[in-house]
């Protein structure tokens, strides 16, 4: 298993899991065919999700391409999801859906109740989920930060749905990877374009009893057969407690203050085509402000460093 992966090895449990087969085909993964089991978009989704998918019909503020990559940022707060639906994702924005995640909380058969999250591919048979099948059940794996997706990865075949949380009345029987929640982790991507193998990511917060999720970001990597790592646009923190820094922000201007800085630091603001957009020094007990009255609207990356290391921190500019 490649390193970074969060696994756990299948226990005497799994085997036990929902023997009935009317059991495993409506809850477990439906794997045959894709439809949109016993709900639909329309009658599901809420008011924000509905305000996604307009806005991710077209280019937003937090989607660009840097480095060869397409990137989308869900914003500071992210995408929240806690009712049942099947929330599309368009890798590539071609328009076409290469993913979807599901979601079913709080659903019945007989004395049980049952709540899962999934991510499913869509529309081709190139588009994998990175993940394995313990059994015969297929789970998407929970990946750490800095890690390669690549093919040194297992994939689940195509067009396989990989569980990620499973809960039998509210207890996690099983060995879904996500079982128990998770913080700024990773789903590995994968889609067919032209013929060629492009690898991406999806990150986002499970919450601990399994009855939400929370999207932050997905990335592709344009160019083929080439791996794209989770940490890529990615907050960085590689540095000594000495270069700790507050950002506060304030309409037209942003501020940096680093109380127990040691020595002067590097200041640089840059969008997401990578255009630095200001530069400036951070000295030892002092503030730096940058005036972002002429800057367009959305992400930019805040980046600080000296010899202490470096870090960065994703700013939103209203």
């Amino acid at each position: 298993m490649a390193c970074g992966v969060s696994v756990s090895i299948p226990g005497p449990a799994i085997q036990n899991r929902i023997s009935l087969k009317i059991v495993e085909h409506f809850v477990v993964h439906l794997h045959s065919s894709f439809e949109y089991p016993y709900y639909t978009m329309e009658k599901n989704t809420s008011a924000k999700l509905r305000r996604y998918l307009s806005i991710a019909a077209g280019v937003t503020a937090g989607f660009s391409t840097q480095a060869q990559v397409l990137y989308h940022d869900f914003g500071p707060q992210g995408l929240t999801i806690d009712t049942d639906t099947l929330l599309p994702i368009d890798l590539n924005k071609d328009s076409i859906n290469d993913f979807a995640f599901r979601t079913r909380f709080g659903f019945q058969i007989g004395i049980a109740t049952f709540d899962e999250i999934s991510i499913l591919p869509l529309n081709s048979t190139g588009n994998r989920v990175a993940g394995d099948t313990p059994l015969n059940y297929a789970y998407a794996f929970k990946i750490d930060l800095n890690t390669d997706i690549d093919n040194n990865l297992d994939w689940l075949n195509p067009l396989q749905e990989g569980n990620m949380s499973f809960a039998r009345n509210g207890q996690f029987d099983y060995n879904d990877y996500w079982n128990g929640g998770a913080q700024d982790q990773f789903v590995g991507l994968r889609i067919r374009i032209n013929d060629s193998t492009h690898f991406g990511w999806a990150r986002l917060d499970v919450a601990a009893d399994g009855k939400s999720f929370t999207l932050k970001d997905h990335a592709l990597n344009l160019t083929p057969e080439q791996p794209l790592n989770t940490s890529y646009m990615v907050s960085v923190d590689q540095a000594k407690p000495a270069l700790a820094f507050i950002v506060s922000q304030r309409p037209g201007e942003i501020w940096i203050k680093a109380d127990i800085l040691e020595q002067t630091a590097v200041v640089e603001l840059f969008d997401l085509n990578g255009k630095i957009v200001h530069t400036g020094n951070l000295s030892p007990r002092d503030t730096h402000s940058i005036n972002t009255v002429s800057l367009r609207g959305g992400m930019y990356v805040l980046r600080v460093y000296n010899s202490d290391g470096l870090r960065e921190k994703k700013v939103i500019i209203r």
